[in-house]
């Protein structure tokens, strides 16, 4: 059935993609077979009378206008279903997120481990379906995998673990929080009580087995927690005000220690930081100084026991990082070496526009960004055993790696 125009500003075409529709799709009988099969009502559609670019290009403005929901997601898939080998189009299936140009906005890849030798990554396309693949030590990565989610335009995913072969996986819906876990298998999908006010990040920690504890982010930058255990089970929501009450852009939550969190946030690009530990409860807001950019997004992972290691990233694309030690406490913030550093010289990549951060090990940490070209790399490191203390042994980053594209 064809949908009525829905109003409201929709996501346009790229350029790349206007043009290779019009040469693929040039002529007017495969072009509205396309379109119909895309589900856009051929009565609202431009008059073909023009060259097939110039048709594309008055098709874009239709969808931008808001013809029907989602008009570029289902024009690309549907291209996509024709040829599946097409360049650009598949380019498309790994442009996540928003892709309003915000890197803010877009969903990065999450990823979680639910035991030893084992990292799972999760990541939503720009349909909005949400994907999967896996590493399994010694046997290496799976390929991506369409996991079914509960319908709505996903906002933000989060994911991690509270006990050995346990995961978990959510995704933010307007004002509701979606999960659901892997216990030797996946539950159904699970609805946590809906929030105030539309929900923007999320992120997972854990301080001890049998602990978790979600964070959210809603659209006006207020953040909100709540937590469960074996015992009780979840409490409800409650809210934690940001630093000087200012609004938060993103968050990020983990651990470095049994019975120790830490939750990270960025505001007015700058970082901020608290913790928790039994008794005391949760610290007061410090400020990670130093910076010398302001932050778009965060991650945070811990290599081992008493370490925890910060990465963020700023609107240009740079990557700095800084770490933690019992002794001698924070490190000095550090440039990383982004995709575009990597690949100088050699296929050009977009610059990095989220990321994130997980471990499978103990002595392991991965990082994960997604550049503004739609693609995902990710880059690891071990730190050694040499017999030094831990805050003295080496420890360096591999080279990024390219994940294949969704689909």
């Amino acid at each position: 059935m064809a949908m009525q125009p829905t109003g409201g500003a929709q996501k346009p075409l790229h350029d790349d993609e206007i043009i290779e529709l019009a040469k693929v799709f040039y002529d007017r009988t495969s072009a509205r077979h396309l379109l119909d099969e895309a589900g856009l009502p051929p009565e609202l559609l431009p008059i073909q009378d023009a060259s097939s670019e110039r048709f594309w290009r008055e098709v874009n403005r239709e969808l931008t206008f808001g013809i029907v929901e989602d008009g570029r997601a289902r024009i690309l898939a549907a291209a996509l279903r024709r040829y599946p080998a097409n360049i650009v189009f598949r380019r498309w299936v790994s442009r996540l997120g928003d892709d309003s140009g915000d890197p803010s906005k877009i969903n990065a890849p999450i990823s979680c481990s639910s035991m030893g030798g084992h990292l799972e990554a999760f990541v939503v396309d720009d349909a909005g379906q949400l994907w999967h693949r896996w590493l399994i030590q010694d046997r290496g990565w799976s390929a991506w995998s369409n996991m079914w989610r509960p319908g709505g335009q996903v906002a933000a995913v989060a994911a991690g673990s509270h006990d050995y072969g346990h995961q978990e996986v959510a995704v933010a819906i307007g004002r509701v929080v979606h999960h659901r876990w892997w216990d030797g298998g996946w539950s159904d999908w699970h609805e946590m009580p809906a929030l105030g006010a539309t929900i923007k990040d999320l992120s997972f920690s854990s301080h001890s087995s049998g602990a978790w504890e979600i964070f959210a982010i809603d659209d006006a930058g207020r953040l909100h927690h709540r937590w469960w255990n074996r015992e009780a089970g979840w409490s409800n929501w409650h809210h934690m005000a940001g630093p000087g009450n200012r609004a938060l852009s993103a968050i990020a939550a983990g651990s470095h220690s049994p019975g120790q969190q830490e939750l990270v946030a960025v505001a007015d690009g700058e970082l901020w930081h608290r913790w928790w530990i039994p008794g005391p409860g949760w610290s007061d807001w410090g400020q990670l100084g130093g910076l010398d950019m302001r932050a778009t997004d965060v991650a945070v992972s811990s290599l081992t026991k008493g370490h925890f290691e910060i990465f963020a990233v700023s609107a240009s694309g740079r990557l700095r990082h800084r770490w933690y030690w019992p002794d001698p406490n924070w490190s000095d913030w550090t440039d990383m070496p982004t995709p575009t550093q990597w690949n100088a010289g050699s296929a050009p990549a977009g610059t990095a526009a989220t990321v994130a951060a997980g471990s499978h090990s103990d002595r392991h940490q991965e990082i994960f960004t997604l550049t503004t070209d739609g693609r995902v790399y990710h880059a690891w490191n071990w730190l050694k055993d040499d017999g030094l203390p831990n805050w003295k042994s080496s420890s360096e980053w591999s080279a990024w790696h390219e994940m294949p594209l969704i689909g």
